[in-house]
């Protein structure tokens, strides 16, 4: 009985992973994490579920994903937390006065930005990009009227 408690437990963790690192869902992943995911993990992602108030609260959320994906043994990990650092960095970019904390901010989005898609969702998103797609649109409903026009046509 414990052996099959400890193998759900495992594969509970990779989907929780799966969805965060993999599939960029962190709304649904980040929670699952804070309740399950390694030390470190759950604990950045509990943090990351708290919230920041400042931006010096956002870098430092930042910093924490950037040291976990330097800590990552593959590559599509640390990508994807690079991208969750990249999402704090950024809001706190945004409203940081001048000062050493901005531009090691800046020096961060800095290197983000220039480092080559590794992850699946980088490399959807680099791509996006590219051919001027907006992935924040949802192809759902687009899908249906698109098959149908192309059927007749």
């Amino acid at each position: 009985m414990k052996l099959f408690i400890i193998r759900v437990l495992l594969h509970s963790f990779e989907l929780f992973r799966f969805l965060c690192f993999i599939k960029g869902d962190w709304q649904r992943g980040l929670p699952l994490l804070a309740e399950g995911g390694s030390e470190p993990l759950q604990a950045i992602a509990t943090r990351d579920l708290q919230g920041a108030a400042d931006q010096s609260n956002q870098a430092a959320l930042g910093d924490a994903w950037w040291d976990l994906a330097e800590k990552a043994r593959s590559s599509v990990y640390r990508q994807s937390a690079q991208d969750r650092a990249k999402f704090w960095y950024e809001q706190a970019f945004e409203v940081m006065p001048d000062s050493l904390d901005r531009l090691h901010v800046k020096a961060r989005l800095d290197e983000v930005e220039g480092s080559s898609a590794t992850s699946p969702l980088a490399m959807i998103q680099q791509l996006a990009d590219e051919v001027g797609v907006d992935l924040s649109v949802s192809l759902a409903s687009t899908g249906k009227s698109s098959q149908r026009s192309g059927s007749r046509g």
